[in-house]
């Protein structure tokens, strides 16, 4: 598939209810290979390589990458499979993506799976935990 001139790779494999799955940093969709091979058989699962990763080009933006550039990525791939809404699971760097996805455009999301995710860069995007008192109040909150 094509996006904003540079190719962009994904796996499509099986029939069914579609899952997507999204990689951690350093990684590709090969890092879903197996769990593809045995779900496959009941769910049709998708597992774009991120801009920069596997096979997909490097990110062609101007601007720094961010999870949301991802997160339209996926939106793309979802679009390009002709799925709907999915469910969606991300792991770590995946996960941080799944989850700016799912918080952008929750009529794509019908399940969100986090594995690991790396929330940290995104509590600025997430008002009032942006502020650190507010964290901290959050915190003790569940202490």
């Amino acid at each position: 598939m094509i996006l904003r001139g540079r190719r962009v790779a994904y796996l499509d494999q099986g029939a069914g209810v579609p899952l997507v799955f999204l990689h951690a940093g350093g990684s590709s969709s090969k890092q879903w290979a197996k769990t593809a091979s045995f779900l496959s058989d009941g769910f049709r699962i998708i597992a774009p390589d991120l801009w920069g990763f596997g096979g997909t080009d490097a990110w062609p933006g101007t601007t720094a990458l961010t999870h949301d550039d991802q997160a339209h990525l996926v939106v793309s791939v979802i679009e390009d499979a002709g799925v709907g809404a999915a469910h969606l699971v991300g792991h770590s760097y995946g996960g941080a993506t799944a989850l700016r996805l799912a918080v952008g455009q929750r009529d794509r999301v019908k399940t969100l799976t986090l594995i690991e995710p790396i929330v940290t860069p995104l509590l600025k995007h997430m008002s009032p935990l942006s502020q650190p008192e507010a964290v901290a109040t959050s915190i003790r909150r569940f202490l």
